[in-house]
């Protein structure tokens, strides 16, 4: 009987060090696992972020290409009415803003 006893308490210990260790590994997951976490809610925001910003340099893009597009026409109207009159300079005023883009 004491031996059983003396068997029992020495897989007693084995079982309370084998749970300290598994409650450092899961202390250690639960580190790793909150810096993921972490990690991920910053990559989204830098994603939501990144986002925002291409669909602004998308905007302003559209906004460029509108305004080239009623400068090309206003140049063109310029150099129509120039050829009509002979006279080329009513069509540098608007290539030379133009060019400014």
């Amino acid at each position: 009987m004491a031996e059983q006893t003396e068997l029992y308490q020495k897989q007693t210990e084995q079982k309370l060090q084998e749970q300290e260790e598994l409650k450092k590994i899961l202390k250690d997951y639960k580190g790793k696992y909150q810096e993921f976490e972490k990690a991920t809610k910053k990559s989204k925001e830098y994603y939501k972020n990144f986002e925002k910003e291409l669909r602004s340099q998308e905007q302003r893009k559209k906004e460029l290409q509108k305004r080239k597009d009623q400068l090309l026409n206003k140049q063109n109207q310029a150099k129509n009415k120039s050829k009509k009159k002979g006279k080329g300079q009513a069509a540098e005023p608007v290539a030379d803003e133009f060019e400014a883009l």
